[in-house]
């Protein structure tokens, strides 16, 4: 009997095992009541193992960032580079520039701290040590959007929806740090632009819970804390998107300048006209070092930057439409069937 059953169970073949356990799957009491699409096939061959619901529409979701990065790395490859410049518009006459300081972004999603403190050191080298012009941002290089196509306006503010652009710093996200400090409640903000987040924290007794919230009014750069904390808890972090990511930069390199000792005006009204001079380059990181993160962590801002670079440099423009259009471009001289796709930003979010 015994050999029977194993003589049986040999002469089931692999495509009715991976039928059963699809089966399996799809009527799992964890997927009760969700849409569920599967399509299992041999990879070598082509052949449809097994399928279920295989031909209707889903929402990518992160599975998007597969599509992104494969796009940038066709068309880029795995050693491509981008850079963030800063250039300087005017004149230096006894340590003050009469004009501007201009940070211009090519997309790096990775520029921050060493960047930035690369370019504050510039500005020192240049004999620098006041500006009375303005810090400006520009992260028209990609593009003119920084928000995909559906995305909601009730987590704009939310570090995973961080704005994409030519320009970014820090991953256009503030980390807010709610921390016990001698009885009172400290709030940091990091980057600091400056601007003081308005604090509504409660502080409880050891042991209580700690609940913090911090959010961003849509329209507002003023970022609200909330909450709880108790006496002897660890610090709590939450991310913030910004408003906007060119602006932010510019804030973030404007308060650097000031703690380094460069004093800077406020911003006129008209930008500074004349020649742009380059004091300083950043290079990001080759590509496949950027992509790796970006898959692992499901890092939306890395995907949408990826996508956009790789239409930027095929075609001219970062936006969606022309990020859109191009990735169909690449699928489809690839033999894949883009019919019924839609793509609507880089990251699935």
């Amino acid at each position: 009997m015994l050999a029977a059953v194993l003589l049986a169970a040999a002469c089931v073949s692999p495509k009715a095992h991976v039928r059963r356990a699809l089966d399996e799957l799809v009527r799992s009491e964890a997927l009760a009541g969700g849409r569920i699409g599967v399509v299992v096939a041999d990879i070598a061959s082509g052949e449809v193992l097994a399928e279920h619901d295989g031909h209707r529409g889903f929402a990518t979701a992160s599975n998007m960032k597969l599509l992104s990065s494969a796009v940038a790395l066709q068309t880029l490859g795995p050693d491509y580079t981008t850079s963030t410049e800063l250039l300087m518009v005017g004149e230096v006459e006894g340590g003050t520039l009469h004009g501007d300081l201009l940070l211009r972004g090519h997309g790096d999603p990775t520029f921050g701290d060493a960047g930035v403190d690369a370019f504050v050191a510039a500005v020192r080298a240049a004999g620098i040590e006041r500006v009375d012009g303005s810090i400006r941002g520009d992260g028209s290089w990609l593009g003119r959007e920084q928000r995909g196509e559906g995305w909601q306006w009730d987590y704009l503010d939310a570090g995973y929806a961080a704005p994409f652009g030519g320009l970014c710093v820090d991953q256009s996200c503030v980390e807010v740090r709610v921390r016990p400090a001698g009885g009172a409640v400290a709030v940091e903000c990091r980057p600091s632009t400056g601007r003081a987040p308005v604090v509504g924290v409660e502080l409880l007794p050891a042991g209580a819970a700690s609940r913090i919230t911090a959010e961003r009014a849509p329209g507002s750069d003023r970022i609200a804390v909330h909450g709880t904390i108790a006496a002897d808890s660890a610090p709590v972090a939450v991310r913030v998107a910004v408003a906007d990511s060119a602006r932010f930069a510019a804030e973030v390199f404007a308060e650097r300048l000031r703690g380094a000792g460069v004093a800077v005006g406020s911003a006129p009204a008209v930008a500074a006209l004349g020649p742009e001079r380059l004091l300083a380059q950043h290079d990001s990181p080759p590509l496949a070092a950027i992509v790796r993160p970006l898959l692992t962590d499901s890092n939306n801002l890395y995907a949408e930057q990826v996508w956009r670079l790789a239409a930027r440099q095929a075609c001219g423009s970062g936006d969606t439409a022309a990020a859109a259009w191009h990735a169909t471009e690449l699928f489809e001289a690839l033999d894949i069937d883009t019919r019924g796709m839609v793509l609507a930003d880089g990251s699935g979010l």
